[in-house]
């Protein structure tokens, strides 16, 4: 029976829109939430029988003994014509446990660089790295850097090379590619998984969700001229090289090996069915380059007034903001003089260097899809808060 509720819950959660359903254990009759992909959150009613049922079966799913541990795994349901991938989280509490389901959607035809809202520039630069070295795809959780990874390889398996991943959760199959699944309580972990790898003669290796504490282990494979492309939770390009830093990368390594970072973050998107373009006012210029520290060129914005196909909302969907960063020769240079300085004069002298050569920030793609009309004034000011 509570195999049939979510049968229906997951399609249903698809047709809607929605991306993320919570079960809070405190709330009265354990009501389901389901959240947009506008981030936008919605009650569903669910009786409390079936409700409590539906958080069983979620939990009896992960096959793990009740120890009170925080659960995060992948999982797949038949809903008739279709599998529905999703992942389940499940995070104890003392009031009960927190449930979230988190639906999957990654289709092949959709993994390119035209459909990830990368520029013209970004994607010729994308293009040009992905050769050899060091590919890191950074982002905050749940910003979309797996569709940018899984794009990447749907790229280079046209190539007719030997490729190779570990990922701890197969979000999507590409054909062509041979994809290792971690298996950490069989000692299959990231350590072993490059070990057995770098001993075939694979040309890629993709690592999903590599650790801080493990970035140190793709170095062999950078070192011996392979393409290495893995996600990292960062929020910039300067966090990323921090991080890199931090864990065992020295800064002559990163000025031979890095090949390429992409950082992003998604916003929400305006409503395309209810668009209005206006004028930007003075006072509205002023502040943006304030906040900027330099003059814009921007003279319009975008606002949605609200419709039916965005629940009167404004906005619909959402889309990324990006910073692609493919290392000049002086950033190179920069980056294998300066192997004995501190962390922090490094990346002081890097931003001081991306300054100079005009590097185009977040901010700077936000701008662009301020004047498209594909993200709002409200979005745009929101990033410029996050100070990233």
């Amino acid at each position: 029976m509570t195999h049939k509720i979510l049968q229906k819950i997951l399609p249903f959660l698809k047709q809607q829109g929605l991306s993320r359903l919570l079960i809070h254990p405190e709330e009265e009759n354990k009501t389901l939430r389901c959240r947009s992909k506008n981030n936008e959150e919605l009650a569903l009613n669910l009786d409390p029988t079936s409700t409590k049922q539906l958080a069983i079966f979620l939990h009896n799913l992960t096959k793990l003994e009740e120890k009170g541990e925080i659960i995060n795994s992948y999982h797949k349901i038949d809903c008739g014509e279709k599998n529905f991938p999703f992942f389940l989280s499940i995070f104890p509490s003392e009031q009960g446990k927190k449930i979230i389901i988190e639906l999957v959607d990654k289709k092949i035809n959709a993994l390119s660089l035209n459909n990830l809202g990368l520029n013209q520039e970004q994607q010729k630069l994308i293009n040009q790295s992905l050769k050899r070295g060091l590919v890191i795809i950074g982002s905050p959780d749940n910003s979309g850097k797996s569709t940018t990874y899984y794009s990447l390889l749907n790229i280079l398996k046209k190539h007719e090379l030997n490729i190779n991943t570990l990922e701890k959760h197969r979000e999507c199959h590409l054909t062509g590619i041979n994809q290792l699944k971690l298996l950490e309580k069989k000692d299959f972990s990231f350590k072993k998984g490059l070990e057995t790898l770098l001993r075939h003669d694979c040309e890629v290796i993709g690592i999903d969700d590599l650790t801080e504490k493990d970035l140190f282990l793709v170095a062999p494979a950078i070192q011996t001229g392979r393409l290495v492309i893995n996600t990292l939770r960062t929020n910039s390009i300067l966090q990323t090289i921090a991080k890199l830093l931090t864990n065992n990368f020295s800064a002559h390594n990163l000025g031979t090996n890095l090949s390429l970072i992409i950082n992003q973050i998604l916003v929400r998107k305006n409503c395309p069915h209810c668009l209005k373009k206006r004028d930007l006012h003075s006072e509205e210029k002023k502040e943006i380059e304030h906040l900027l520290k330099k003059s814009i060129w921007c003279q319009n914005t975008y606002y949605s007034t609200g419709c039916l196909h965005c629940q009167q909302s404004g906005f619909l969907g959402q889309v990324s903001l990006f910073e692609v960063l493919a290392p000049s020769q002086e950033l190179r240079s920069l980056l294998l003089n300066n192997n004995n300085v501190t962390k922090d004069s490094l990346l002081e002298k890097i931003s001081e260097q991306l300054k100079k050569e005009e590097f185009p920030f977040l901010q700077d793609d936000a701008l662009l899809k301020l004047q498209l009309g594909s993200i709002s004034l409200t979005e745009f000011f929101k990033l410029l808060d996050l100070n990233l």
